[in-house]
């Protein structure tokens, strides 16, 4: 459970620091749906793959509804929409995938923070 809810707070924080900083003239409209957004794909997923779920294919949907919802929800173009739905999932699985090569996610996540 430690390791899923710290795998929520980053996606959150980093996916809407960073839709924030990229579309700072909707970015009032971004720091409240993209952590909605992240509250229902995240859970959505982890229960998938719990179910047997491939990785790759659970990503790729979140993905596709992520981009549906930055641009019927948020009402970015389609651009956007496809930039930040694809980039963002992208930055965050990396993340994602370097946190948790360790047993514990707290031993990657000091030594980036030292580092820095």
């Amino acid at each position: 459970m430690e390791r899923y809810a710290l795998a929520l707070v980053l996606t959150i924080v980093i996916e809407t620091g960073l839709a924030c900083l990229l579309r700072r003239r909707t970015w009032r409209r971004l720091r409240v749906d993209v952590p909605l957004m992240n509250l229902l794909t995240h859970p959505l997923l982890h229960l998938g793959l719990a179910r047997g779920l491939p990785l790759g294919l659970g990503e790729l949907l979140v993905m596709a509804v992520e981009c549906a919802i930055y641009r019927k929800v948020t009402g970015l173009s389609l651009k956007w929409a496809l930039l930040l739905g694809i980039g963002l999932n992208v930055v965050t699985w990396g993340l994602g995938c370097l946190l948790y090569t360790s047993p514990s996610p707290r031993d990657h996540l000091s030594y980036l923070v030292c580092r820095l």
